[in-house]
């Protein structure tokens, strides 16, 4: 039987970040527009899917219920993660709070 080592938090691959219980939480590639965020709820066992392109304007959520929501801008993503989610609603619900004041920073003018 090996050892298996489980990664937390650790960056393997620039611009891939892993979660403490082992699930690819952020990509981001190397152009630094695209991101995508992955979350684990207490609804589904697939995770949630946002993803926040700025570049080709592609801003889009994969929700619990593999049904698919599209936006025309960031700030509508944005209002719409506020509506719909809760951090009740995740796995770790302190990365959901990292996650939406980190989108609402690359979004909003502050």
């Amino acid at each position: 039987m090996k050892n298996k080592t489980r990664v937390t938090g650790e960056r393997l691959f620039p611009g891939i970040q892993i979660s403490r219980n082992g699930y690819i939480i952020k990509k981001e590639p190397a152009g630094g527009g695209d991101m995508e965020y992955e979350f684990m709820t207490t609804e589904c066992a697939l995770p949630c899917l946002v993803v926040s392109d700025e570049d080709n304007g592609r801003y889009m959520i994969q929700n619990f219920d593999r049904s698919g929501e599209v936006f025309n801008s960031k700030e509508e993503l944005v209002k719409w993660m506020e509506t719909f989610w809760s951090p009740d609603l995740m796995l770790e619900p302190e990365r959901y709070d990292e996650v939406l004041q980190e989108i609402k920073e690359r979004v909003l003018p502050v």
